[in-house]
């Protein structure tokens, strides 16, 4: 038996999963929906340890997949339906499915790939209903392939342990409730459109609005009626929200994720009297690695929070010595197994991120250490730098990449989108002067119309240096 049977027992009528259809069911529902989705798959002749890829909007029909996944040894990959179709040939290559799932919109795309038998998501529940056995631990229901903003994607291993233990240590850290109610716009080819709150919210039998595609309206509505008591989003949805209408919206509290999230937006939140937190994870780690306690928003509000329980933490330094300050790295039972093709996970994760810890444990992510660059003998962090830049009121959007330079080694230069207007260089150094010491600050500024991101928000920072 899986949690979401022992749910399905429990409360056989509350509702799990909303859509933003006016569509909704409920927890005995989705388990038989599951069932009839695992029947489905296994007349199509799916044996344990086959795979089956996806290429959908967010529907109810794939959480009853990986339900189905889990229960019966199969392995469920969604895939990003941004990917052009040589790309997505490409991720084909590498997972090999049986079957590939698919909602109407993507049909032509699915049956033009060559590998794996095309299905409808709307038959999954046309088979007879079967359940399954408890879940393997150490068996891979989910494979998430990584951005890919310096490279070819890789398929992320997610075990069953994995997701159960990044639920229960977020259920315990975030203090989520079974009366609690998110609002899920993130795609599923992504882990926080599964693992931020859908997952750990169903495992404790709360509720989700599962939306086919963010739209800042809908959630700002949900938010104004009272409907969603907490909401995941990555920077770039939080920026949206704020341009809608939030008048007597009161979550127990928001929480921002997958990059970077710039002050000033949190501030904006904070002033309207809501409570914003700053998560930190990734695809191969949790990705909810931290909590933080609201006692601590005023004076720490810049922190992503202390190590979830379970989670061991160390910063090392450039020869691998612990320190206070230099890579994080992580290590628990929420970590993944390795990547599809590759060696296993080591035991301490390498996230990539520079971090340093204060005197009471609690966490600064610094940012990522390839971005850091060395200016004259000094380390310059971007985030830092874009900070103050996204400070000026005319700047929307920052993103601060180092370049070679013959006199400094590397010199900072800083893309800008505007909010109404461009200012000069001059007057963007003279705004840093007082905030950054001169060797932090760009030597050059450009102006752009918008940033490249990938499809959760992320700033490609890789494209920008090659401009």
């Amino acid at each position: 038996m899986d949690w979401l049977d022992a749910q399905a027992a429990l409360h056989p009528e509350k509702i799990a999963l909303f859509d933003d259809e006016g569509n909704s069911l409920s927890y005995g529902g989705l388990v038989r929906l599951a069932r009839r989705a695992a029947g489905t798959l296994r007349d199509l002749g799916l044996r344990r340890g086959d795979r089956v890829a996806l290429l959908s909007y967010n529907r109810m029909e794939t959480l009853a997949a990986l339900f189905a996944a889990r229960a019966h040894g199969w392995t469920l990959c969604p895939l990003n339906w941004r990917l052009t179709p040589s790309e997505l040939s490409r991720i084909f290559e590498d997972f090999r499915p049986t079957v590939i799932l698919h909602d109407a919109a993507h049909a032509a795309a699915a049956h033009s790939l060559c590998r794996g038998v095309p299905l409808s998501l709307s038959a999954l529940a046309q088979g007879e209903a079967i359940a399954g056995g408890v879940p393997d631990p150490e068996a891979t229901p989910l494979v998430l392939y990584t951005s890919g903003t310096t490279g070819r994607p890789k398929g992320a291993l997610l075990s069953n342990r994995m997701i159960d233990a990044n639920a229960r240590q977020t259920v315990i850290g975030w203090g989520l409730r079974p009366d609690d109610t998110t609002v899920s716009g993130a795609p599923l080819f992504h882990t926080g459109g599964w693992n931020v709150l859908t997952l750990p919210l169903l495992s404790l039998g709360g509720m989700v609005h599962l939306h086919s595609k963010f739209d800042p309206s809908r959630v700002a509505a949900l938010l104004r009626t009272g409907q969603v008591t907490v909401v995941f989003g990555v920077p770039t949805m939080f920026a949206a929200l704020l341009e809608e209408d939030l008048q007597g919206a009161c979550p127990r509290f928001l929480i921002s994720g997958g990059a970077p999230c710039p002050a000033p937006l949190a501030q904006a939140y904070r002033k309207r009297g809501l409570i914003f937190k700053q998560g930190f994870g990734m695809t191969e780690v949790g990705p909810n690695c931290f909590y933080f306690p609201e006692s601590q928003a005023g004076s720490k509000s810049s922190s992503v929070g202390l190590p979830m329980p379970g989670t061991e933490m160390k910063l090392v330094d450039k020869s691998g010595n612990n320190a206070d300050s230099g890579e994080l790295l992580i290590r628990g039972p929420h970590v993944f197994s390795g990547y599809l093709g590759g060696a296993g996970a080591e035991d301490w994760v390498s996230t990539g991120d520079l971090a340093e810890r204060d005197a009471d444990g609690y966490y600064y992510i610094l940012g990522r250490l390839k971005e850091m660059f060395i200016s004259g003998g000094e380390n310059v962090y971007p985030a830092e730098v874009e900070t103050s830049l996204l400070n000026h009121p005319e700047v929307s959007e920052a993103a601060v990449v180092g370049v070679p330079d013959t006199r400094w080694g590397e010199v900072g230069t800083a893309f800008l989108v505007a909010r109404k207007r461009s200012i000069s260089a001059r007057a963007l150094k003279e705004f840093l002067e007082g905030n950054l010491a001169r060797y932090k600050i760009p030597k050059r500024f450009h102006w752009v119309e918008s940033l490249p991101k990938n499809a959760m928000g992320k700033i490609l920072k890789s494209t920008l240096r090659e401009t």
